[in-house]
């Protein structure tokens, strides 16, 4: 097993932290939940209570810009004899390559642009790899 230390270079936007304001939970603090007829009526009175949406104790991942220019991202690699393996360190050691040595072939999608998107519980998300 061998383990390296490295940067790649590539085009993208880097979050520049967490909302130092919490979300304490959405202004609606019950969602709304489809049920059927088999639920009493005192069950369905509170079948959703207090279920809207929270991040807490966590923090928003919302600072960052959509302008991509070239970024330089911190990256580990692990390799054995069947792998190669490159994560992340920036982005929570996201496992952004996954390559099998016999053929050569990328088991992931690695997307060549690093773009954050509102996508994710706590709103930062990329295509590719696996979190």
């Amino acid at each position: 097993m061998k383990v390296k230390i490295s940067v790649l270079n590539t085009n993208g936007v880097i979050l520049e932290g967490e909302n130092p304001l919490p979300m304490f939970r959405d202004r609606r603090h019950s969602g709304s939940l489809n049920y059927d007829e088999t639920l009493t009526e005192k069950d369905a009175k509170l079948f959703a209570y207090e279920t809207g949406f929270r991040v807490l104790p966590y923090r928003m991942q919302d600072r960052y810009t959509r302008d991509r220019k070239p970024i330089q991202l911190k990256t580990i690699t692990l390799e054995n004899d069947k792998l190669k393996a490159t994560f992340l360190c920036d982005y929570g050691a996201k496992l952004h390559s996954l390559i099998r040595k016999s053929d050569n072939k990328e088991l992931l999608f690695s997307n060549p642009v690093i773009q954050l998107g509102n996508l994710a519980i706590r709103n930062a998300w990329t295509s590719g790899g696996i979190e």
